[in-house]
């Protein structure tokens, strides 16, 4: 805290909005244990909007227990709150947020969003990026053409950028707004601990002792209802064989299966699997994947091997736009990623030599 306390002092007060802009609906308020929340998308934000609502009930139970839908309908936010009203509110209530490393953030919103089979993210972010009239699928954005874009809207008021890629500083007003925690993805258990220690919820530790395996077996299942819910939508832009690949690649990447492990299924197979199935089949991957320190130094070598395929002029460029984030948030800035051979493209899972 120290640290986020002392960069933002000597930060340029021009650079910060107006006190008297309004809140986004990414502020949620616990009124029984006075807390307001800054959530940041692909920071732990569906966990955290989840675990405000059960500790506002009194109920000792699992976030999973509700369902990643229902999450938004059952939050209260201050949207339309102004900047200036929450300056008295963080008298009486504890401000909190979690970041995460912006360069990380930033692909898992393009493996969530883009790479993943998301018809409704295809459409709605794939028209701004490539702008090509008259087309209606927008499966094939490369990673590359996503960090273009986002360099672009730069400039651009925050309404226009979406709040999965929009800065953490933007997004949070960390220099305007006294945060009394700030904790981060990178450290988030240990992080949370401290935090119900402090706000003398330890009752609630006991809901994270599979905290690990609950999280993946929640975004799988979400996954699974998804290919179920957009199976139509997703046919007319590709295979479900290939929906199902660059699921399991994305995973890979995420470091929750070996990537030595090739997805089981053909195409004729992969055509009606049920969702049960692909539940099944994943969980299966997952389990046998045991060496858990293995797949966090995949986790990270993936990672460095893929921005390593990202232009260096596109890179510095990108640092630019990122730079206050890892200053505010104190996040290492990454001179060079580690060099790979430059035909080697992770998203390609058909190319991909085992």
């Amino acid at each position: 805290m120290r640290h986020y306390k002392t960069v933002c002092r000597n930060r340029d007060s021009a650079d910060e909005d107006d006190p008297m802009a309004t809140l986004g609906d990414n502020f949620q308020i616990s009124r029984r244990h006075r807390l307001v929340y800054c959530s940041v998308l692909k920071a732990g934000s569906t966990f955290w909007r989840r675990f405000l609502q059960v500790i506002d009930s009194g109920k000792v139970r699992s976030p999973y227990s509700i369902e990643a839908k229902d999450v938004n309908e059952k939050s209260e936010t201050l949207q339309n709150v102004f900047i200036e009203d929450l300056y008295e509110m963080s008298q009486k209530n504890l401000l909190f947020m979690f970041s995460r490393n912006p360069y990380k953030r930033l692909l898992s919103a393009y493996l969530d969003k883009l790479y993943s089979a998301n018809p409704l993210f295809w459409h709605s972010w794939g028209h701004k990026i490539k702008r090509k009239p008259h087309t209606i699928c927008y499966h094939d954005i490369t990673f590359e053409e996503f960090l273009r874009y986002v360099v672009k809207l730069e400039k651009a008021p925050l309404w226009k950028r979406d709040p999965h890629y929009a800065s953490m500083r933007e997004v949070c007003k960390p220099c305007q707004i006294q945060y009394d925690f700030i904790g981060k993805i990178e450290s988030f258990k240990e992080d949370v601990f401290f935090f119900l220690d402090h706000l003398n919820l330890s009752r609630y530790k006991g809901v994270f002792k599979d905290f690990e395996e609950d999280t993946f077996s929640d975004s799988i299942w979400d996954i699974s209802h998804t290919f179920e819910d957009w199976k139509r939508n997703i046919r007319k832009c590709m295979s479900m064989h290939e929906a199902f690949q660059r699921t399991w690649r994305r995973l890979q990447i995420r470091g929750q299966i070996s990537e030595n492990m090739t997805f089981p299924l053909n195409e004729w197979q992969s055509k009606n699997l049920p969702r049960h199935e692909f539940f099944e089949i994943v969980e299966d991957a997952h389990k046998r994947s045991k060496n858990k320190t293995d797949l966090v130094k995949q986790r990270e070598n993936m990672f460095q091997r893929i921005y390593s395929t990202v232009p260096k002029d596109l890179l510095n460029e990108l640092f630019h736009v990122l730079r206050p984030d890892f200053d505010i948030f104190d996040y290492e800035k990454f001179s060079q990623f580690q060099n790979v051979s430059p035909d080697e493209d992770l998203f390609d899972f058909k190319n991909t030599k085992y």
